[in-house]
């Protein structure tokens, strides 16, 4: 117990430095930018016509869209920074990024049809789509998964990853607690540097009228990204973990099993 507990601190320490590493900010605006894709792409189809067809579709992508384009963007950062997740740093090599592709892609379907079953149930589906980044942390949870399995088997010439080796339900939990807290701390920030902005705005809107007092393009765009960032914080800290059990379990090949594996 001491010991697990030990590493999940270890864990949360080495994920939240993560996001000093530019490979991983990389990943994440990606997968900002994958997210922001869906009100714009929802807003442009469904356009301001009277066509049943485009108020249709764009119903549909404004019920589905988001967790479409939140297992794309998962899929993304998974497979752009898994050497990052789980072994000693930098981007997916270019030579297994192809045959990668299908396979991450793949399970982030899977992933979004569990995560749509999940959210149906009274209270958990609450709980899911409503809390920034859940829905986002459990796609990649169930994709990195079955990839640290697979690729832990390979690189020891068949031996399976023991479930022990992922955090467990109380230990994600708690990453998806302290990235919230960092995302709300995050948008306090940004909060009040907007309000002292907009007070030098404030007289120009009242001269030209309501319709001008409207939120700017930045504090609209912070908002959107708030989920993918909220979800890819914990994901960090649940790939370290993993990185750090491998190491436990192989001391003496460690993350070089691992980033050999994928160099």
């Amino acid at each position: 117990m001491t010991g697990n507990m030990l590493m999940f601190w270890e864990s949360v320490i080495e994920g939240l430095l993560l996001l000093l590493d530019w490979h991983v900010l990389v990943g994440m605006a990606t997968a900002c930018i994958i997210c922001v894709l869906h009100p714009i792409l929802t807003t442009a189809i469904a356009g301001e016509g009277k066509s049943g067809t485009r108020i249709g579709t764009g119903f549909f992508m404004f019920l589905f869209g988001g967790l479409f384009f939140q297992a794309l963007a998962i899929s993304a950062f998974v497979l752009l920074c898994l050497p990052t997740l789980i072994g000693s740093g930098g981007f997916t090599p270019l030579n297994i990024l192809a045959p990668m592709l299908w396979p991450v892609l793949k399970a982030g379907l899977a992933a979004m049809f569990v995560v749509v079953i999940l959210s149906l149930i009274p209270v958990l589906g609450s709980f899911i789509t409503n809390t920034p980044g859940v829905a986002i942390f459990l796609q990649g949870i169930l994709i990195l998964r079955p990839l640290s399995y697979s690729i832990f088997y390979i690189a020891t010439d068949g031996n399976k990853l023991p479930v022990s080796a992922f955090p467990s339900f109380i230990h994600s939990l708690a990453y998806l607690g302290i990235s919230i807290l960092f995302c709300l701390a995050g948008s306090i920030l940004i909060f009040l540097v907007s309000s002292a902005i907009g007070k030098r705005r404030d007289s120009v809107s009242a001269l030209l009228g309501p319709d001008y007092a409207q939120p700017s393009t930045a504090s609209m765009f912070v908002g959107m990204t708030i989920g993918p960032i909220a979800g890819t914080i914990p994901l960090l800290m649940y790939g370290r973990f993993i990185g750090l059990s491998i190491q436990v379990l192989m001391p003496s090949l460690g993350l070089q099993v691992l980033s050999g594996q994928l160099a």
